[in-house]
């Protein structure tokens, strides 16, 4: 398609790689098609092309380049898990006896474009709504076992959480921030295809940060007495696990010994 720049000048369509900067940040992007003006040296984009946003995904998620296709391949299947998301809302409110016209009210699209396209997907719409009942079993039987794990003691919960934490990342291959703390929230996330994981691994993170903070605030002096003739530095133990990665039980007598106190 032919585009004319405010010069006047005829500008060439290319696909390559440009560079972008949001605030001090550099983000390349590769393989995008633009516009080319070689009289004023610029580029320019289709206005339809949704360059913006694929902008404000690579800074939330701190990606220094990525390729045009691939992001678009992420964009189309991202919007598809999110139209499927209101659609099971929509299923729903109408099997609850909602006329249509009623249920289009909350939404963008007409009553005709609902009931096509709650025909069109019925068996995703089925599929994920059977996966969602799984869900609340799943997390039914997490809040049983968050239930005992609160007879445990508090170091042992904490060594849990961290445990099942660590599943998590070694099935995504990054921490909960990196792969999904651009999710901004739950509706956002009930439409990704990964919500149950999602939802467990966030509750497991925000436990964590919990535990660990009532550890610090519970110990104020940061001296904690024990039943024995000697007081451990429970402040300065905490931090120094938390530096090595281990639990107290796996230090040596050599590590403790740094922080008991006769």
């Amino acid at each position: 398609m032919e585009s004319i720049c405010t010069c006047g000048k005829t500008k060439e369509f290319r696909v390559g790689s440009n560079e972008f900067f949001v605030g001090t940040r550099k983000i390349v992007i590769h393989n995008i098609p633009h516009y080319f003006c070689s009289q004023c040296n610029k580029e320019s984009y289709d206005s339809k092309l949704p360059v913006d946003a694929a902008l404000k995904y690579a800074y939330k998620n701190n990606v220094a380049e990525f390729n045009w296709e691939e992001y678009k391949a992420y964009a189309s299947a991202y919007e598809k898990a999110f139209e499927i998301g209101i659609l099971m809302v929509v299923r729903r409110m109408a099997d609850s006896g909602m006329q249509m016209e009623e249920v289009a009210k909350y939404t963008d699209y007409s009553p005709g474009e609902l009931e096509r396209l709650l025909e069109d997907e019925a068996d995703l719409i089925k599929e994920r709504m059977q996966y969602h009942i799984h869900a609340s079993a799943f997390e039914r039987e997490w809040h049983r076992q968050m239930k005992e794990a609160s007879d445990q003691t508090i170091e042992g919960r904490l060594s849990k959480i961290k445990a099942r934490i660590q599943v998590f990342q070694s099935q995504y291959g990054d921490t909960y921030e990196n792969c999904f703390g651009h999710l901004a929230d739950d509706f956002e996330i009930d439409a990704h295809p990964e919500a149950v994981d999602i939802f467990d691994w966030r509750d497991l993170e925000k436990e964590k940060d919990r535990i660990e903070l009532a550890l610090e605030d519970d110990f104020q002096d940061g001296v904690f007495a024990i039943p024995s003739s000697s007081k451990v530095k429970v402040r300065a133990l905490f931090n120094y696990c938390k530096q090595v990665g281990k639990e107290p039980s796996e230090l040596s007598a050599d590590e403790l010994e740094q922080f008991m106190e006769e």
